[in-house]
Parts: C-alpha cells; sequence; structure tokens
C-alpha cells in the first residue's frame, strides 16, 4: 500500500481515538482522567499518531500476508520499519491536525465577519 494512502488511514485511527470514543472511556477506578496513559496521549496528535502509523503498518502487513504476499525479512526489519512510519506518521497527523484547526478558526472568523454587515 503507498506511504500517503497509509498516512491517511493513521490520521483516520488517530482522530477517532482522539475525539469519537465514549466519555468515560479513559477514566481509571477512582474517576481521575489526568493521571490515565490515554487520556493523555489522547489529546496529543503527535502522540497518537506514532503510535497509529504503527498500527497502520500491521494493518497493512496483515492484509498483504492473507494476501499470500512477502513479509518481512528479519527482526531488524520489522523494527526500523514500525519506527520509519510511527514517526513519519506522527508528524503527519500532528501537520494534518494544525491545518485543520487553522482552518477552523478562519472559517469562523470569515463567518463572524458575515454576521457584522
Amino acid at each position: 500500500m503507498s506511504w500517503l494512502v497509509l498516512m491517511f488511514v493513521a490520521y483516520g485511527l488517530s482522530f477517532g481515538f482522539s475525539n469519537k470514543l465514549p466519555e468515560g472511556f479513559y477514566f481509571t477506578k477512582d474517576g481521575d482522567q489526568a493521571e490515565h496513559f490515554f487520556a493523555k496521549m489522547s489529546r496529543c496528535a503527535y502522540c497518537t499518531g506514532f503510535w497509529m502509523g504503527m498500527l497502520a503498518k500491521g494493518m497493512d502487513w496483515a492484509l498483504t500476508a492473507s494476501a499470500g504476499g512477502v513479509m518481512p525479512a528479519n527482526a531488524g526489519e520489522v523494527v526500523s520499519t514500525l519506527l520509519i512510519y510511527g514517526m513519519s506518521s506522527a508528524a503527519f497527523c500532528y501537520l494534518f491536525h494544525c491545518l485543520t484547526l487553522w482552518l477552523e478558526n478562519n472559517a469562523a472568523l470569515a463567518e463572524s465577519q458575515f454576521d457584522v454587515e
């Protein structure tokens, strides 16, 4: 699968993990959300993007294996490929997240200017 497609898959997973899980999903038993690892990670597009990039590449390998394709030869290749996809996905998700925020803010600004007239 192409790199760009995997980056968009990782962004979709990252967005879903950060914004679409149920309200109380991250709370610990005592209700303290601030200390929970996943709660902290879900607020960071870069952090979530890293793990979702690795997950997207793993899903790509699973699809390749099910189709009878060639898999990585050794553990070093697996680790290095996962790190490369994780880091590139982290950067992609962060940049895409910043672009989305910028567009949302500018759209709200443009709408408020139309309301004044």
